[in-house]
């Protein structure tokens, strides 16, 4: 979990969202997994193992996050919001075949970045 670099366009610095995050993998390990299985079923098969997984994963629950308040009007809509969104909903929503699959899945994103944004305040 190196890379945590990644997460400093969140405004999250590498140190401490790399503790955050390993204290959130201890609770939230397979949902991490659920998550990455979706996100990545697109890969060809001999790509490999996806380096730094869990910090793509939180990267894109954070996205979910920010479309959301998007679209509450929380936040005003940019130009690239309905391709993020779109993105968004396609990734979450190919090998799902309900919208309650898809729902699931979006819950689960949200709650994962809500929960890392907790553990990264209380961070020392």
């Amino acid at each position: 979990m190196s890379s945590t670099n990644i997460l400093t366009k969140w405004g999250y610095d590498g140190p401490k969202s790399g503790r955050a995050l390993e204290v959130l993998l201890v609770n939230r390990h397979e949902e991490f997994r659920e998550l990455a299985r979706v996100i990545f079923a697109r890969l060809p098969p001999g790509m490999g193992p996806v380096a730094d997984w869990e910090i793509f994963v939180l990267n894109f629950t954070l996205d979910v996050t920010d479309q959301f308040r998007v679209w509450c009007n929380e936040e005003p809509v940019n130009p690239q919001s309905s391709i993020k969104a779109l993105t968004i909903l396609r990734q979450l929503g190919f090998p799902r075949t309900t919208m309650n699959h898809l729902t699931h899945m979006l819950n689960l994103s949200y709650m994962i970045a809500e929960e890392f944004k907790v553990i990264y305040r209380r961070t020392d």
